[in-house]
């Protein structure tokens, strides 16, 4: 898959969400979030956007760290309740990472950038559940597992992870 065509797919997910319906979700659960995503080893920026109650589309933007990622995330919600939800997903992105290889007898530095996917579950919960005062916040942990296979540089992982997130729905 081209980077192209994953800003295309992406686009038409996001654009596909303006046909279905936004019916029971939680005042402080809108369309539209954004925050940050932690999902090991790539950290970054996240945009949230609600196509529906069962369904969303996450672009996360991992740009803090030694690995960045550009990737893209179906959200399947379990339930949806106005304290907390259970969900799985999925995900497909580009992955680069910069190493030092051995080149001869020169170290020489070398940037690689691949495909990689994942899986997973997870719950997140709203703030506002502990306390109607606090901002339209939602955290979430969740689950998963990853794959990338860099073939020049030296930063290869298929594993379990664990993952953080905070996003503000406005």
């Amino acid at each position: 898959m081209t980077r192209n065509s994953l800003k295309v797919t992406i686009c038409v997910l996001i654009m596909s969400g303006h046909m279905f319906a936004q019916k029971g979700l939680p005042a402080s659960f809108s369309k539209y979030g954004v925050g940050f995503q932690a999902t090991f080893p790539a950290y970054g920026l996240s945009g949230m956007y609600h196509l529906n109650d069962e369904a969303s589309v996450q672009g996360m933007f991992g740009i803090f760290g030694d690995l960045k990622t550009y990737s893209g995330r179906y959200l399947y919600r379990f339930n949806h309740d106005k304290a907390w939800n259970m969900y799985g997903y999925g995900s497909v992105g580009f992955f680069t990472y910069t190493s030092l290889v051995l080149d001869g007898f020169v170290l020489k530095e070398k940037t690689e950038t691949v495909p990689g996917f994942g899986a997973g579950a997870g719950v997140e919960y709203s703030w506002q559940a502990f306390n109607p005062n606090l901002p339209p916040l939602w955290s979430n942990l969740e689950l998963g597992f990853g794959s990338v296979n860099f073939k020049e540089v030296n930063f290869n992982f298929s594993t379990f992870s664990l993952g953080a997130g905070i996003h503000y729905y406005f």
